[in-house]
């Protein structure tokens, strides 16, 4: 079930925390950087940290 590690290499990522959608509010810097870093982490576990490290993390999916 999921993404196989052959598909994988395909995803991108996009963040953008629900309570920032349609607002003004911004976060800081280094809550999207934390929010990465997890990210990062948890396809590293899923796949391989190589494998981690090629897919791209965008921030804001509206941008």
């Amino acid at each position: 079930m999921g993404i196989a590690n052959t598909q994988a290499d395909r995803l991108i990522i996009a963040y953008e925390p629900i309570w920032a959608v349609g607002t003004d509010v911004v976060p800081e810097s280094n809550e999207v950087m934390e929010v990465r870093i997890l990210i990062r982490k948890i396809l590293s576990e899923l796949y391989s940290p190589e494998l981690a490290e090629r897919i791209p993390i965008l921030y804001g999916g509206s941008v």
